[in-house]
């Protein structure tokens, strides 16, 4: 299986680096980028051969999915997935799935933090 992270996620090159050795060791490859591009020719050229791809919010058309013959899997490292076509994903089969709870607490503290400015 071809996985491929298309940015950097905020990790680390060494922490891509021992992902790349644990599912090489299982007999799969792991590619990853540190660099974040969002144009559609980087996208299909960092995804065209994977299975798996994780993207965070970066917009996938239909016409970067539809080049990416072996994708069965997206995995969206963040919330939300108003920015796949899924629609596309369905009709062909792809999994989607986000971060369920990502940053709940977090959106929480941080509304009642702005709350507590505004009544300052």
């Amino acid at each position: 299986m071809n996985i491929v992270c298309t940015e950097p996620l905020g990790l680390s090159a060494g922490y891509f680096e021992s992902l790349v050795a644990q599912y090489a060791a299982i007999g799969h490859t792991f590619n990853y980028y540190m660099d974040r591009r969002e144009d559609e020719a980087s996208l299909v050229e960092r995804m065209a051969n994977a299975d798996i791809a994780v993207i965070s919010n970066i917009k996938l058309p239909a016409s970067v999915l539809a080049a990416c013959k072996n994708l069965k899997y997206l995995s969206v490292a963040f919330t939300g997935l108003d920015h796949i076509d899924l629609q596309f994903c369905t009709e062909h089969g792809i999994v989607v799935q986000n971060a369920a709870g990502y940053s709940t607490t977090a959106v929480s503290e941080l509304a009642v933090g702005m709350m507590i400015d505004v009544l300052r």
